[in-house]
């Protein structure tokens, strides 16, 4: 037999090989081969590993499916972003997530992610009311506005109309407000439950704005309870004595030409006490009840 081949027999069943015949006429055999069935063991290539690296912003997502393969492996990657972001695509422009890939050669694959917009509502607070009343402690005087219910941090425009500020036998005359301001109309920032009263005095005929040149200073009312007006022309020191000669009260005077100052008393106890202007040497007696 020729290479890849074998004999198997002759025609006649014969598979002796060589074979001895005797041969009596014409006769012809044929000789059978076979292919030779090839057992050579085909050797197997080495195997070839494949590596896929995945990265991305590790503040933003994860991803999965990176590591070392054979060659020509069909491999998944994924990535999962953390709250507040989403996955975009990959560095190569596909957006597949998850993504199946063969794996030829060594490979890198970048996550993009990106920021998603909070579209959350804002919860809006419930308003805060806050109660304004604006008074006076002389009703005939005048009338008040400003007056109401506002919501937290409004400005306010407070201020007075006059009723009647010239009558028979004398007048109102607008002192301030009693938290030591004196203009008019203002606004005020309301932050709180604010109560805010107008002061007024009233100037009677024969003592009036203008004092005579004998009379430094006079006081109104007297008696008084809560608080006493001073109407001088001078500047200086208004001191307030009780019976023993002690000092309980001393404020200075700034005013001239007449204006009134508003003196507060509502923390001294009942009693006579005695008023004096520095300069003057003039002692008057006030009546506190």
């Amino acid at each position: 037999a020729l290479d890849g081949y074998e004999f198997t027999s002759w025609d006649d069943g014969d598979s002796s090989n060589p074979r001895l015949v005797m041969v009596v006429s014409d006769t012809s055999f044929v000789a059978i081969f076979n292919a030779v069935e090839d057992t050579t063991l085909i050797p197997v290539p080495d195997t070839v590993w494949r590596t896929v690296m995945l990265t991305c912003d590790s503040t933003m997502g994860v991803t999965d499916g990176g590591g070392v393969y054979p060659d020509s492996s069909m491999v998944t990657l994924s990535a999962t972003a953390l709250d507040g972001y989403e996955f975009t695509s990959w560095d190569d422009g596909d957006s597949s997530n998850p993504r199946l890939v063969m794996v030829v050669s060594d490979t890198s694959f970048v996550a993009i992610f990106n920021a998603v917009e909070d579209t959350t509502p804002i919860p809006v607070p419930d308003t805060v009311w806050r109660t304004v009343t604006i008074s006076t402690d002389s009703p005939g005087a005048c009338e008040t506005y400003g007056t109401g219910r506002y919501p937290d941090s409004s400005i306010v425009e407070i201020g007075y109309m006059v009723i009647d500020t010239i009558t028979v036998g004398g007048r109102w005359q607008f002192l301030g407000w009693d938290d030591s301001v004196t203009e008019t109309p203002r606004n005020i920032l309301v932050t709180s439950d604010t109560t805010i009263v107008a002061l007024f005095v009233w100037i009677q005929d024969s003592v009036g704005i203008e004092l005579v040149d004998e009379t430094p200073f006079t006081i109104y009312p007297n008696p008084a309870s809560t608080r006493v007006v001073v109407v001088t022309k001078e500047t200086g020191t208004v001191t307030l004595t009780d019976v023993s000669g002690r000092t309980v009260l001393a404020q200075a005077s700034t005013q001239s030409n007449g204006r009134a100052i508003v003196i507060d008393i509502s923390s001294l106890p009942h009693g006579v006490y005695f008023v004096r202007l520095d300069g003057s040497g003039i002692v008057k007696k006030l009546i506190v009840r």
